[in-house]
């Protein structure tokens, strides 16, 4: 590196490894520098990120471009403010005279130069450095300030520049090359040689260690202490003691800092720079999993604090990156690096908070559940299931070891609709049975409420409809006066189970019932009223009665719609359209099928609702084989398998459809061998004498 003439006596520490992945940082940041001239650029990130590696990069890389040199001077060590000013004098080599305040010297030292001066770790000292710094600039013109801190300076013209952690391979990675280009992945495999030279990355650990940088956050200084310790441990004996991460991650080399030498003094350095309800605040965030909005934050970690000091303290955090907004482009999330919520639980258990705090936790996704279970909003509360999966996951996991399983049923019924509509009718179906199983009285409200969604778990995952049936007389035998909205629940999945078994006259009773609950809850939903309309179109249709089914499915479709132009894109739009899929396969007018069926598809699968994508698709596949194209029918025929298979949903209960299309006299009759198609589908599929089939017009999905 050439050094002008004029240089500045602080120098560069010259790095001993490798800058692993931040080709791209570096060359915008000097972008900044240089052609911005921006007078003040901090890097900010969480501990252990690589700020410091990253900016002495970047400031030898300028060095050419300062006439007068760059100066390093690393603030870390200092405890006394009053230190700030001589400590950064001193780097330059200045003494200042007697009675002299180094500010001053500073100024008269760099106000005739064109230099770089680099602060390193400003964050435990941020109000003085910001004071020298915004002094400084004021006074030399040709001075910037390139800083390293967890937390910005605040001063006017300084530009924030954020180092996230390193990229990290997907999750669907699996090829060795893929991986092995990963920056993370790089990182670990040379330091990891660095400490036992025989180690590569091979076809057999690579997935290995890409798990392992994805469970490290892609935390630079995580990864490096990690593969120090390839010498004692293999990357899947340390994939396995990631449940206790903060202890694996330690024993640094010695020359490092010692908040650097393991991972819990890299962000105890940080939490220590906390005012204590902030710390307390943070402790509170770590039983959040997958990010939490600021309400939410409030609600659990700050309880007794208004809306206005929960954001101020979590703004705080944020600030010394500690929390993070969301990487998913929702202003209104947040979350913490995994590693950090480690220390945060660790420090909750010390102050003996957890319990408390997963009470609150638990309890306010309750009431959030609850909530939007007793809306008429499915779309909103599908997309608000599909945010906090984890965080239900972590308030059942916590309702589980409650002192009564009531909280538990009431959360996965709360949580049922859209818990089946994304396909988690397994999961849910666990919550259930666990807390039905409860060693003590289940209360008979909270008994009728389970059995009631259970009913509906067993109904959707198919083949079960008569234990779902039982399971819903069940309910329905212990409702308490008033409890509407267990017997609209109750009766709607025997309605459903009885249309199954073949009772079709049975099922209308039970969706009768269902729809005179729902009126007469405190807050009745309007779709499910018109939901409740179109399975009586299906009775209807199951009974032979097209002309009465088609009628009740258009009806509520228009009232769906209406629903829809309110609220937007509505799981419940498709059913009716498909019922009228239905209808036309049952008049034998396969094209008017398939339009039906791809304007249910269309919405089906705008709302991510497997319920209907299923017999959606299968009714197209029917209705193409209907018309002789048994060849584009196949495909579909799989897809529907497929999807059964991932959603955990019965696929025997659509081959219902594919008897249909091979003929089967009635349109819900029932074959001994529900699968039995599949023999005349190959056959059909191998007939290369079979006649061409007419022509079909384009509907979209033929």
């Amino acid at each position: 590196m050439a050094v002008p003439a004029s240089s500045l006596v602080g120098s560069l520490p010259i790095p001993r490894t490798r800058l692993v992945g931040r080709g791209g940082e570096g060359a915008m940041a000097r972008a900044l520098l240089l052609e911005d001239a921006v007078p003040l650029l901090t890097l900010t990130g969480p501990g252990g990120v690589g700020k410091t590696r990253l900016a002495l990069a970047i400031a030898d890389e300028a060095l050419p471009s300062f006439a007068d040199g760059v100066a390093w001077v690393d603030l870390a060590p200092l405890a006394d403010p009053a230190l700030v000013a001589p400590t950064v004098a001193g780097a330059l080599g200045l003494t200042p005279a007697p009675g002299a305040a180094p500010a001053e010297e500073l100024v008269r030292h760099l106000r005739p130069r064109q230099a770089l001066l680099l602060l390193d770790n400003c964050e435990h000292l941020l109000a003085e450095t910001a004071d020298l710094v915004g002094y400084l600039l004021a006074r030399c013109p040709a001075l910037q300030v390139l800083s390293t801190s967890r937390a910005p300076l605040r001063l006017y013209g300084e530009q924030l520049f954020p180092v996230e952690p390193l990229p990290l391979p997907a999750d669907s990675a699996r090829a060795p090359e893929v991986i092995a280009a990963n920056a993370a992945v790089r990182l670990f495999a040379e330091r990891a040689k660095a400490v036992r030279p025989g180690f590569a990355l091979t076809a057999a650990n690579a997935a290995t260690v890409a798990a392992l940088c994805r469970r490290l956050d892609g935390l630079p200084l995580a990864i490096e202490l990690a593969a120090a310790r390839i010498a004692i441990l293999s990357p899947e004996a340390m994939l396995a003691q990631m449940t206790d991460r903060l202890r694996l991650l330690r024993g640094g080399p010695r020359d490092l800092p010692a908040r650097q030498r393991t991972m819990r003094d890299t962000i105890a350095w940080s939490y220590d720079l906390l005012e204590p309800p902030a710390r307390s605040f943070f402790r509170g965030l770590s039983v959040f999993s997958g990010g939490f909005t600021a309400e939410a934050a409030r609600a659990v970690a700050g309880p007794s604090a208004d809306a206005s000091a929960a954001l101020t303290l979590l703004e705080s955090l944020v600030e010394q990156n500690l929390a993070r907004r969301g990487d998913d482009g929702d202003e209104d999330r947040f979350t913490t690096l995994e590693t950090v919520r480690a220390f945060g639980l660790e420090r909750l258990v010390d102050h003996g908070e957890e319990g408390a705090t997963r009470d609150r936790h638990a309890a306010a996704y309750l009431a959030t559940a609850e909530a939007a279970d007793a809306g008429d909003d499915l779309r909103r509360a599908v997309e608000w299931v599909v945010r906090e999966r984890p965080n239900l996951r972590a308030a059942a996991e916590h309702l589980e070891r409650a002192p009564s399983p009531g909280p538990l049923l009431a959360l996965a019924g709360a949580v049922l609709e859209p818990w089946i509509l994304l396909g988690d009718a397994l999961e849910a179906r666990g919550w259930l049975e666990r807390g039905l199983a409860w060693g003590g009285d289940v209360p008979p409200r909270a008994r009728a409420w389970a059995l009631a969604s259970l009913a509906g778990v067993l109904f959707q995952l198919g083949g079960e409809a008569a234990a779902a049936l039982a399971r819903g007389e069940q309910a329905l035998s212990l409702c308490e006066d008033g409890d509407w909205r267990t017997r609209a629940r109750a009766a709607l999945w025997c309605g459903l189970s009885a249309l199954h078994l073949g009772q079709a006259e049975r099922s209308e009773a039970f969706f009768r019932l269902a729809q005179e609950a729902e009126r007469r809850r405190p807050r009745p939903q309007p779709r499910s009223i018109a939901h409740l309309d179109n399975l009586q179109g299906m009775a209807a249709l199951a009974q032979g009665g097209i002309a009465r089914a088609e009628r009740l499915f258009a009806a509520a479709r228009d009232r769906e719609r209406e629903r829809e132009a309110e609220l937007g894109p509505y799981p419940f739009v498709a059913f009716p359209l498909i019922g009228l899929g239905h209808a036309a396969r049952c008049r034998g007018d396969a094209t008017r099928a398939l339009a039906s069926y791809r304007e249910g598809l269309a919405v089906a699968a705008q709302v991510r609702d497997v319920r209907a994508l299923a017999p959606g698709l299968a009714g197209v596949a029917g209705s193409l084989a209907a018309l002789g194209r048994w060849r584009d029918a196949a495909p579909l025929f799989g897809a529907v398998e497929a999807l059964c298979e991932r959603a955990g949903l019965s696929f025997a209960e659509h081959a219902l459809e594919y008897q249909r299309a091979a003929g089967l006299p009635q349109p819900w009759q029932r074959s001994a061998e529900p699968l039995g198609w599949l023999a005349r589908l190959r056959e059909r599929v191998r007939d290369d004498a079979a006649p061409d089939p007419p022509p079909i017009p384009d509907v979209g999905l033929a």
